[in-house]
């Protein structure tokens, strides 16, 4: 069951992460103004948390609390068909939805995150276990910068404010 696990759960994370990008900024003059090049995000991680860069940044619980648990941080190019944080937020459900049949989404909602307007929504999927992603996305210029939660859906809860926190601790510069 551990190698199962294991195997499913990179299978999600990957899937996943190919599917996240896409925005561009919505023109309102807001907090996200157009940038030239790319910015570097980072997080403080939670304690119990550990730094994996293998594939992109991805830091892992390793507490126990929620084993296999993660936070990624990702940089895409936006499509110029994308227009809006709304138009971005249906482009990622396509995409997501494409890949995992039974993906269930909340409702998308604005946020802040590091000072910077923000979109976010949950989604629940099974790949032979039951998952729960939080999905959170900062839009600027011809770049989506996007944090993916993912836990288990069981453990989601025990992770629920280290994914916060972290959240709360993220930066672009």
């Amino acid at each position: 069951m551990k190698a199962l696990f294991k195997f499913s759960f990179l299978t999600v994370m990957i899937v996943a992460i190919s599917c996240t990008g896409c925005k561009k900024d919505d023109g309102d003059g807001d907090d996200n103004p157009d940038t030239s090049g790319t910015l570097t995000a980072s997080i403080t991680p939670a304690k119990g948390w550990e730094k994996n860069d293998a594939v992109v940044p991805t830091w892992m619980n390793k507490d126990g609390r929620a084993t296999g648990a993660t936070i990624i941080l990702t940089t895409d190019n936006v499509p110029s068909s994308v227009k809006t944080a709304n138009e971005y937020v249906t482009f990622a459900q396509t995409l997501l939805k494409s890949t995992f049949k039974d993906a269930v989404f909340s409702a998308a909602s604005n946020t802040k995150v590091g000072g910077k307007d923000a979109v976010e929504y949950t989604y629940t999927t099974t790949v032979t276990l039951d998952f729960k992603f939080r999905m959170v996305y900062i839009l600027i210029g011809s770049k989506a910068y996007t944090i993916q939660c993912c836990a288990l859906a069981s453990d989601y809860n025990a992770v629920a404010a280290d994914f916060q926190s972290m959240i709360d601790s993220y930066t672009l510069k």
